[in-house]
């Protein structure tokens, strides 16, 4: 199991040494794939295939249309606070390079999915939801990240994770 393992993370090749920027607004969680995956898979392979980032502005890949624009009348019908959140979680995804899909899904599925179902954060720290473990802490010691790399996956990891209200 470990050789799979070694050799999945070991054939993640080309991603990029900056591991991008990511945009600071607010996510839906779950929002992608309870509105949108049906007709267009999973966020993480859909974004860089089909969206390009121009100058700041994330665009559709047929059109060139600004997709924050391409959304108002896209049949999925999100309000004004969805299509924000949707703007910015694939901004995230396309400036990001698919580096969570490149190095992680095959071990973890969908980043997504992944942190809202097995992350939590409590007491302001990004934790396992069922071991405790701090994932940031974690992170430098997993698939041959660097500090940036892990940095950027607690990032990314965070966005989605769901906050455990104290007690």
């Amino acid at each position: 199991m470990s050789g799979l393992l070694l050799s999945c993370l070991c054939s993640a090749t080309g991603f990029a040494a900056d591991w991008g920027r990511w945009s600071p607004y607010p996510s839906l969680p779950g929002l992608f794939e309870e509105r949108c995956s049906r007709c267009h898979g999973g966020a993480g392979t859909f974004a860089p295939a089909h969206l390009s980032l121009d100058r700041g502005v994330l665009r559709t890949g047929r059109s060139g249309k600004a997709l924050q624009d391409f959304l108002r009348g896209h049949p999925g019908r999100l309000d004004d606070a969805e299509r924000a959140a949707m703007v910015a979680t694939l901004t995230m995804i396309v400036t990001a390079g698919g580096q969570f899909h490149q190095r992680c899904a095959v071990c973890h599925g969908h980043a997504e999915a992944f942190a809202a179902g097995r992350l939590v954060i409590r007491d302001g720290l990004l934790l396992g939801r069922y071991s405790g473990r701090d994932i940031e802490a974690f992170l430098p010691r997993h698939g041959r990240l660097d500090a940036e790399g892990a940095a950027f996956f607690g990032a990314v990891l965070r966005r989605f994770a769901q906050k455990e209200a104290g007690p």
